[in-house]
């Protein structure tokens, strides 16, 4: 569990560019009943949004999401670059889909579904990066 709100850390980032919950929302396009809501139940953003703000604030996706306490970020993000990265750690792991979605206990198609591009939920890549001991940054990283 994180130790910090998703509101104190969306509050912490505004105060960096001197910026309102209302004006991050008018600067995003991410809805204020969205940014209220992830304040209000604490949950993580979808991961289109957790892309947006990372971009917004110029900060790591694992700073946003508390995995880390450094706010670098490096390189873009896409959520296209997901299955391409999967695949290198499938190789490095000498590992396959089957596999990991039983360790994980994702559904058996998840994966392709993500190959296809679907968007997986935050936290389950979270886990993903639990798993092969990487980042969440490195997973959505172009590039890499």
């Amino acid at each position: 569990m994180r130790e910090k709100s998703m509101k104190e850390i969306l509050t912490k980032l505004c105060q960096t560019k001197n910026i309102s919950l209302a004006q991050l929302s008018r600067e995003t396009g991410i809805k204020i009943k969205r940014i209220y809501k992830l304040c209000e139940y604490n949950k993580y953003p979808s991961l289109e949004n957790a892309i947006i703000l990372c971009n917004h604030f110029n900060c790591s996706i694992d700073y946003l999401l508390e995995l880390t306490d450094k706010p670098t970020k490096r390189g873009t993000y896409s959520i296209n670059a997901l299955y391409k990265n999967y695949a290198k750690l499938l190789e490095k792991k000498n590992t396959n889909n089957k596999k990991v979605s039983q360790e994980l206990r994702l559904g058996k198609d998840r994966m392709s579904e993500w190959k296809r591009g679907a968007v997986p939920y935050v936290s389950t890549l979270i886990n993903l990066a639990k798993y092969f001991k990487v980042s969440v940054e490195y997973l959505i990283r172009e590039n890499d």
